[in-house]
């Protein structure tokens, strides 16, 4: 991340980030993984479809309905492989995470200044993170409830968001087909 291998795209807020910092700080852990994407690599692939192959460790349904599934790699082989496939990768993104991996850091930053002895390799200088290959993700529509009109009927919203964006209703759901266009449902009906 400091050294910009990890790509964010998305700039932090300062006021989002310090509940985040405390809780890392104070806890000496980072508890909610930061979802990075890499360009696929054969070297990597192998190695997990090889595992892939055999019985996970983990292997549950949580009772939100979510399954779970957990393989080892644990031949040294194999973890060599993908260690050095991933020291030729010079470009990991941030899908999800930006303000829990720029928090993460900064208590890193600052381990770093409180410890005179400081190697670069202790834990405050990682977070944790999981990396899936770019060929393995599906990209969904973000979509965002309002859940108060603040008053205003439907139309009246409506209306006032007209009065910002383009708006044209729609026969039905609407998917983003490129940037800053999204559906909206309000009122029983669709718009653009």
């Amino acid at each position: 991340y400091v050294n910009q291998v990890i790509k964010k795209h998305e700039n932090t807020r300062a006021d989002k980030e310090v509940d985040r910092i405390t809780h890392v700080d104070t806890c000496s852990a980072q508890t909610g993984p930061i979802f990075l994407a890499y360009r696929s690599q054969d070297a990597i692939n192998k190695v997990v479809d090889k595992y892939l192959q055999t019985p996970a460790l983990y292997d549950f349904t949580a009772v939100d309905g979510v399954a779970h599934r957990v393989w080892k790699i644990s031949e040294k082989a194999d973890v060599d492989a993908v260690y050095r496939a991933f020291q030729g990768i010079d470009r990991i993104y941030i899908a999800d995470g930006h303000h829990r991996a720029a928090s993460a850091v900064k208590v890193g930053l600052k381990r770093r200044e409180e410890t005179p002895d400081y190697t670069g390799e202790e834990e405050f200088n990682y977070f944790l993170s999981v990396l899936f290959p770019h060929d393995e993700l599906m990209i969904m529509d973000y979509n965002r409830t309002v859940k108060d009109l603040n008053g205003l009927t439907p139309d009246e919203f409506m209306a006032k968001v007209a009065g910002i964006f383009e708006v044209e209703p729609s026969d039905s759901p609407v998917a983003p087909d490129k940037k800053g266009v999204f559906g909206m449902y309000i009122g029983g009906k669709w718009y653009r």
